[in-house]
């Protein structure tokens, strides 16, 4: 990669990471206090977990379609008419969501937040698609300027005078969401005329036969922390939920910078005759996540300070939680790295294997443990991210050796 492309994805993934940060520190500030904060944070985390899965395996398929035969003209246009069926289907899922809400079993049980959540999720699966098919056109910057653009717009929630109502500022600030599923149709009609034929139908299906082993994965590892956090919140009192989701956010721009160095380089990943992750690849990589552990770790190390000489109100939290936060979200981008070149390979049941184990202990551990402190939930995230890397890593070990041997005979 060029320094000067170096330096411009640089530029715009830190501004994006600064909105994704910024955007909900400024609604608890600003924007209505721990009330709102607690809310968009359980918008956010449905939504991620949403967005695992709702494109149905289309957003990894992409990659692995353009590896094998480098037609990005082809893999656009049938990814188009696959993405129609996937709409449909998460069209679906968000009116039977909503559906949901109304019942007595869920009426006025603290989720009424549920459906905007799964909205935000199904948006953020389809600008995951049209990401992928501008890093096959090679304008990966472009899927970064989405996501930033789509904060910004948020932003808006600001602007709402005092006294506003607290639903209208959270509609208000994930307004971005409406836009985006309101835009799919309408450039759909220009490419498909909303006609997805039996290629497109081919297309969603072949993408979810190969991909729903990394949708189980990706399910498991990204809910360990999206569950620690749901669990957080609806567990700990006011004053630690809002603590913990502060700390995880800021060790949010750690997995920001994962994402845009991902769409930097996954296309040469993808591309690669040799070994998908090569030195270069590497050190692209480590160039735009090194700064933000840095920055994660520095700010819970001068957070008391600040508190005490600046007379900042920045929510405490123990060294020993936000770094087991910290070790957490590092582990799983090393992880997320590691499958891209496993999936590359075909081998995609082996990153089912690695990221379900894990997240299936922690899972137990929440319903076998009884009322764990915030330390032992942050302790259980880490130890989790930890093991589903060391399996990953042995795994490819094992895949290089394999190859290795019989490239020998």
């Amino acid at each position: 990669m060029k320094s000067r492309s170096m330096l411009t994805a640089l530029a715009i993934s830190y501004a994006d990471r600064l909105a994704a940060f910024g955007m909900p520190f400024l609604m608890l500030q600003f924007g209505g206090g721990p009330d709102v904060f607690v809310r968009v944070e359980y918008i956010i985390s449905v939504s991620v977990i949403v967005a695992t899965f709702a494109d149905g395996g289309l957003r990894s398929y992409i990659l692995y379609r353009f590896g094998r035969e480098r037609d990005a003209a082809t893999t656009t246009l049938l990814t188009a008419r696959a993405t129609l069926v996937v709409l449909a289907v998460q069209l679906v899922l968000f009116a039977a969501t909503l559906a949901l809400t109304q019942t007595a079993w869920l009426s006025g049980s603290g989720h009424n937040d549920l459906p905007l959540g799964v909205l935000r999720g199904i948006a953020l699966a389809i600008i995951g698609v049209a990401t992928q098919l501008l890093v096959i056109h090679e304008r990966p910057l472009a899927g970064i300027l989405i996501s930033l653009c789509s904060w910004l717009i948020g932003g808006t929630a600001l602007l709402l005078p005092a006294g506003t109502a607290i639903d209208l500022r959270v509609l208000a600030f994930f307004c971005s969401t409406f836009l985006v599923v309101l835009a799919v149709p309408v450039l759909l009609w220009r490419t498909t005329r909303l006609r997805p034929g039996r290629d497109g139908v081919a297309f969603a299906m072949q993408a979810l036969s190969w991909g729903w082993p990394i949708l189980v994965a990706a399910a498991s590892s990204i809910a360990v922390a999206q569950i620690a956090r749901i669990y957080g919140l609806s567990t700990f009192d006011t004053d630690e939920a809002t603590s913990f989701a502060f700390w995880m956010r800021i060790f949010s721009i750690v997995q920001l910078s994962h994402r845009a160095a991902i769409v930097m380089v996954s296309r040469g990943i993808f591309v690669s005759d040799g070994t998908g992750l090569s030195p270069g690849i590497l050190r692209a990589y480590l160039q735009m996540l090194i700064p933000a552990v840095a920055l994660g770790f520095f700010a819970a190390l001068a957070a008391p300070w600040a508190n005490q000489w600046a007379g900042l109100h920045i929510p405490h939290l123990r060294f020993a939680v936000t770094a087991m936060i910290g070790l957490q979200v590092t582990a799983w981008c090393f992880a997320a790295l590691t499958e891209l070149d496993l999936s590359r390979g075909g081998r995609v049941h082996l990153i089912m294997v690695a990221s379900g184990v894990p997240a299936l202990g922690f899972a137990l551990f929440l319903i076998f443990v009884h009322a764990p402190t915030m330390l032992t939930v942050a302790f259980a995230m880490a130890a989790a991210s930890l093991g589903q890397l060391l399996l990953l890593l042995v795994f490819r070990h094992q895949g290089l050796h394999g190859t290795r041997a019989h490239s020998a005979e």
